[in-house]
């Protein structure tokens, strides 16, 4: 019984451990420490599943796809495979498998959202790219295959106005995560649609105010808003929590308060709302 205990401690101890290397940008460790985690249990699919994602971002192609794969076939109805199936795909540098391997996983058009149940319903179409013919998704599981299938249109397809109905619709569908509204904001930061940039980053900082980089980002927006007072007020609320600091940005602050001051404060200068 202590041995069981002991191997089993070990192989969640090396998940772990991937997952903190893989969130710090160090696929190969990840991969490394993955790798060791199946020699202990070989059947478990989630660690497949990462150590293909892992293996992607380390530029080992084939060993990720047969990761993925193998995840897939030991789990055939699990969505989140799906997720890393795509996410596999974006790390390869092919986002329009990506693209289709995402939309398969929730053929958004039929889409039907039971708040009784706290589940949403698809559709899948007959050509998904793994073995999956219907399955049921939880609501996190839908955001966040919206989310990445909005990052590949937006980032690596060019396709802003593809990605937006799919950032609100996470935000309906999840008001609650802060990554929703934190994609949306940035999106509408980059069309120079600033007032409404400012209410999304407004709502991720509300859910989450202790994140450093979610006040940078909101800063940044207030900014370029001419928004200098409440910029000032989120980028040191930033510092404070731990986030880079740009000490360019302090020296734009600086120079904004003379202008600030002699219009008699941002209320009556800026209208700020």
């Amino acid at each position: 019984m202590l041995s069981l205990l002991l191997a089993t401690a070990g192989w969640l101890r090396h998940a772990e451990l991937a997952s903190r290397a893989l969130g710090e940008s160090r696929p190969a460790t990840a991969a490394w420490l993955l790798q060791r985690a199946i020699r202990r249990q070989p059947d478990h699919a989630e660690i497949h599943a990462a150590l293909g994602v892992a293996l992607a971002a380390s530029g080992d192609a084939n060993g990720a796809i047969v990761s993925v794969e193998r995840a897939i076939s030991l789990e055939p109805s699990e969505p989140s495979h799906a997720l890393a199936l795509g996410q596999v795909w974006r790390a390869l540098g092919l986002p329009i498998l990506a693209a289709d391997t995402f939309r398969a996983a929730l053929d958004v058009s039929p889409e039907v959202f039971d708040s009784s149940t706290q589940t949403t319903h698809f559709s899948h179409m007959s050509h998904t790219p793994f073995p999956i013919l219907s399955i049921e998704l939880s609501v996190s599981q839908t955001v966040s295959l919206q989310l990445a299938l909005a990052e590949t249109l937006w980032r690596e397809l060019e396709d802003p106005e593809g990605a937006e109905p799919l950032l609100r619709r996470a935000t309906l569908l999840a008001p609650y995560r802060a990554d929703g509204w934190n994609s949306l904001g940035t999106l509408l930061y980059e069309a120079h649609r600033y007032d409404e940039s400012i209410d999304a980053l407004e709502n991720a900082v509300g859910c989450a105010p202790n994140d450093g980089a979610l006040r940078g980002n909101l800063a940044s927006v207030l900014r370029a808003s001419g928004r200098f007072g409440r910029a000032r007020a989120h980028f040191d609320a930033a510092a404070r929590l731990g986030a880079p600091t740009d000490q360019s940005m302090r020296y734009y602050y600086a120079l904004a308060d003379g202008g600030e001051g002699a219009a008699g404060g941002e209320g009556a200068a800026g209208g700020e709302g």
